[in-house]
C-alpha cells in the first residue's frame, strides 16, 4: 500500500540532500516563516483502478521556494531553478520503501516573488478490496465455453 506521507518523507530527504541549511515545510501557509524556507505541498492526489489488481496514484507536488532577501531575488530564483532542475529532473527519481517514481518534466514560475516548482509522479501499488469477489474460473455463453482458466 503506498501512504503519502512516504512520498512527502522521500521529498524533503532529498531536498535536505542538496539543502541542508535551508528548512523545508509542508505547511500550506507561507508567512511567518525565516528565509529562506522550502515548502512542500500536494496539489492534487487522484487514485484509479487498473485491471482490478492495481491502483495507479497520480500526485501533483507543488515546491515553494521563498528566497533570502523577499524583494530582490530575481538571480537567487534562477540559480534555485538551476539547482532543483539538477535535484528533480536529471536525477528523477523519488523512492519510498515499496515504490519507486520518475518525473518526467518540471514545471517552474515566480508568483509573487515565490519560485514554484511543480512536477507529476504516478506511483503503481497493489490493489486490495475490502469485499473482493471470488475469481471466474471459467466463462460459459450460449453456444460453448468462452474462457477457461
Amino acid at each position: 500500500m503506498i501512504k503519502y506521507e512516504q512520498v512527502l518523507n522521500s521529498i524533503i530527504e532529498k531536498l535536505n540532500s542538496k539543502f541542508s541549511d535551508i528548512p523545508v515545510v509542508s505547511n500550506e501557509s507561507t508567512e511567518g516563516f525565516k528565509r529562506p524556507s522550502f515548502f512542500v505541498q500536494f496539489k492534487e492526489i487522484k487514485v484509479e483502478k487498473f485491471m482490478a489488481v492495481t491502483q495507479d496514484n497520480y500526485l501533483t507536488i507543488t515546491l515553494k521556494y521563498l528566497a533570502k532577501d523577499e524583494n530582490n531575488n530575481y538571480l537567487e530564483l534562477l540559480q534555485m531553478q538551476n539547482d532543483l532542475k539538477q535535484l528533480f529532473f536529471e536525477n528523477n527519481t523519488i523512492t519510498t520503501t515499496n515504490s519507486q517514481a520518475e518525473i518526467y518534466e518540471l514545471r517552474f514560475k515566480v508568483v509573487e516573488k515565490v519560485l514554484q516548482c511543480e512536477f507529476d509522479i504516478v506511483l503503481y501499488g497493489e490493489l486490495k478490496l475490502a469485499n473482493e469477489l471470488p475469481k471466474i474460473e471459467d466463462i460459459e455463453i450460449q453456444g460453448g465455453l468462452l474462457w477457461q482458466m
